[in-house]
């Protein structure tokens, strides 16, 4: 049961105690894992991951991802896999790893297909590895096409809330 530790978790952030908050996902992970929920688990490694980078700490951070990732990959999970890709892609980027960087969004970025949201994310990032590259021009391309997308995701949100409207 991992309600207790979501609490302690969500308190230890709040207080700023993020060495508890990370001892919280661990034990949560944990959980998950022994329970046999993979995708909780590996949801949950993503979420210590980004705990440990925020602290740092982007080795362990680089590795518990590559964990989650591994975690993901046989699963029709695609999404998830991608999260993990991506956020190896990032740690890749901040430690000067541009061409790994790149390969990783790249490869996530193919595996989006039918989520707008994620490709408009993802394309950006991938934009700004390019620009770290000194790849101008595929940068720009990039940079272009993920402001487009979420240009797009705007205008269908204000019709979405315009017909809300309506209906009232």
């Amino acid at each position: 049961y991992v309600q207790p530790h979501r609490e302690v978790l969500r308190w230890s952030r709040e207080l700023g105690d993020l060495e508890r908050a990370q001892r919280a996902l661990e034990q949560i992970a944990a959980i998950h894992q022994r329970s046999g929920r993979l995708r909780e688990h590996a949801n949950t490694l993503l979420e210590l991951g980004a705990l440990l980078e925020e602290q740092g700490a982007w080795e362990l951070g680089l590795r518990i991802y590559q964990e989650a990732a591994s975690i993901l990959e046989p699963t029709p999970e695609r999404r998830g896999w991608v999260q993990a890709r991506m956020n190896i892609a990032n740690v890749l980027l901040r430690r000067g790893e541009t061409q790994a960087a790149i390969q990783e969004y790249e490869e996530g970025l193919a595996q989006l297909e039918g989520f707008p949201t994620d490709q408009a994310k993802h394309t950006w990032n991938l934009g700004l590895a390019l620009k770290a590259a000194g790849e101008l021009e595929r940068a720009e391309e990039h940079l272009k096409q993920a402001l487009l997308c979420a240009l797009e995701l705007q205008r269908e949100e204000v019709d979405r809330l315009r017909s809300q409207v309506q209906l009232v």
